[in-house]
């Protein structure tokens, strides 16, 4: 769906929707952006009353956004951010051809009024006047052609800031894509396409891959006995201390609702349950507060199920018996990490909050 008529009108709503960005403290990443460009558009009255609504009483948060884009775009919203941004590089170009065409034929008159000059002083036409009024045309086209060029160099030059800046918010909003907007780790697209990349690489070295998936437990009752925005701060919580637990060549994602996904590289099965264990308590040690009133909500905490690759296996095979230990970890209490996969080593099956 085409929302404007105009390039002009495309870049005015672009950068109202990138400062309302700002104003509002959101991230800049691709669904934010389309429901902030949905909102100066017009074009959606029941999301405008909405938005109205939520400024009225303080201000849109990350979980509004993320239920406003659901709502209301969808599939297309990709489309319409990309679309935005091509026609934002068409308008620039556009006037880019226009300055440039215009500075071309000014000096094409130029040329003219020269040629023309020198053709008289050569054929010795022309008495002290004619030449002084000659030179009076010359002098004023020069100056106007200064000028023209000047302008030129200064357009030139905001050009040139426009495309880097444009450059910049799409190298962001690349990277948001692959982001999950509420906590700030990677979505369960990257999360898959890394996956890939990873056990790609193990096929080549042989290099040892484990997987963890962790589940917040009981995080239902969270949002239901303290709101959905404390809820959201667990996860947020939840995801700082997974990424903390774990090294610079690991991944962590959020796997959907309240699973995170974690790839350990270089790591076999006992090396996973020890991280999976760290995180486990690095979780449950976390004392829950509401910052408004300082009031004690009580204990997070975490169930994990780890499992490592094996050769010639398959993503979802992997991912598959993860997610059996983690089911084992819900059944036997929570707060646990499990394995469905014997252990060598350290020889344990599961570990459990002391």
């Amino acid at each position: 769906m085409a929302y404007v008529e105009s390039i002009d009108d495309t870049q005015d709503l672009a950068t109202k929707a990138l400062t309302f960005l700002g104003r509002q403290n959101l991230a800049l990443i691709p669904q934010n952006y389309t429901v902030a460009y949905g909102f100066f558009t017009g074009k959606r009255p029941a999301l405008n009353s909405e938005i109205k609504k939520m400024i009225a009483v303080g201000g849109v948060g990350p979980s509004e956004m993320v239920a406003l884009y659901d709502a209301y775009f969808g599939l297309e919203a990709e489309s319409v951010m990309l679309r935005s941004a091509r026609e934002m590089v068409e308008g620039i170009i556009a006037n880019l051809r226009q300055s440039v065409a215009a500075a071309g034929e000014d000096a094409a008159g130029y040329g003219e009024i020269l040629q023309d000059f020198l053709g008289q002083a050569a054929a010795g036409r022309g008495g002290p006047e004619d030449l002084a009024q000659a030179t009076k045309v010359i002098l004023a086209e020069t100056e106007k052609m200064e000028s023209r060029h000047s302008d030129l160099r200064w357009q030139f030059a905001e050009t040139c800031e426009e495309v880097t800046q444009l450059g910049r918010n799409l190298d962001k909003m690349h990277l948001a894509a692959d982001t999950d907007s509420l906590t700030g780790v990677a979505n369960r697209q990257h999360f898959e396409t890394r996956f890939r990349e990873m056990l790609d690489q193990a096929a080549v070295n042989g290099a040892p891959i484990s997987v963890l998936m962790a589940d917040i437990d009981h995080l239902e009752s969270v949002n239901d006995n303290h709101g959905r925005q404390v809820g959201d701060h667990v996860l947020r919580l939840v995801s700082v201390a997974i990424s903390q637990a774990v090294r610079g060549g690991d991944f962590v994602a959020r796997h959907g609702g309240e699973e995170f996904a974690v790839l350990l590289s270089q790591t076999g099965l006992d090396g996973a349950l020890s991280v999976a264990e760290n995180i486990r308590h690095a979780i449950a040690s976390k004392r829950l507060t509401r910052k408004s009133t300082g009031e004690e909500l009580g204990v997070i905490t975490l169930s994990l199920g780890a499992a490592h690759y094996r050769d010639g296996e398959c993503a979802d095979g992997l991912i598959r018996r993860a997610q059996e230990g983690l089911s084992r970890a819900k059944r036997r209490g929570c707060n646990r990490v499990e394995t469905v996969e014997p252990v060598v080593g350290a020889g344990r099956l599961a570990s459990v909050a002391g």
